[in-house]
């Protein structure tokens, strides 16, 4: 199996990431007065103050928007990583937490966006996820090719 296609997938991804994490994008969408009142009902803040260590849970379109984001960017950079690996899982783990360790340091640094530990997570927990969920699906495609042949 070739690996230099997903090799370049991923790095392809990785620039998207980082292009992505060194602007900040505002995306403005009106709500009505009563939705507004119910996303304000339903934010919750996590953690210690307005750092590293918190988080917001919200229902908020712009947030889903950022965390959607997040979730599509890093569950494709899961796979591409797993199978440029050759499947191997803890591998990939390490490596798309390596990454979105330095995404985040790199927000750091650009002025207006911030680091959080929460986006780490997720961006892992997607990877796992879709890792997971491929190799479940390829693992039950497998078993059942195998049992056409008795």
């Amino acid at each position: 199996m070739k690996k230099w296609p997903y090799w370049l997938a991923a790095v392809l991804i990785i620039s998207l990431i980082y292009v992505l994490s060194d602007r900040i994008i505002t995306v403005k969408i009106s709500v009505t007065k009563e939705y507004w009142r119910f996303i304000q009902k339903y934010t919750f803040y996590l953690g210690f103050g307005d750092g590293f260590f918190s988080y917001i849970i919200s229902p908020s379109p712009s947030l889903i928007l950022q965390k959607l984001v997040h979730v599509v960017t890093y569950s494709s950079l899961g796979l591409a990583i797993y199978f440029a690996t050759g499947k191997q899982k803890i591998k990939t783990l390490l490596y798309v937490t390596a990454l979105a360790v330095f995404d985040e340091l790199h927000q750091y640094y650009v002025p207006g966006r911030t680091a959080r530990l929460g986006d780490i997570i997720l961006d892992v927990f997607s990877a796992y996820t879709v890792i997971s969920l491929v190799k479940y699906c390829c693992g039950k495609k497998a078993l059942q090719s195998n049992d056409n042949f008795r």
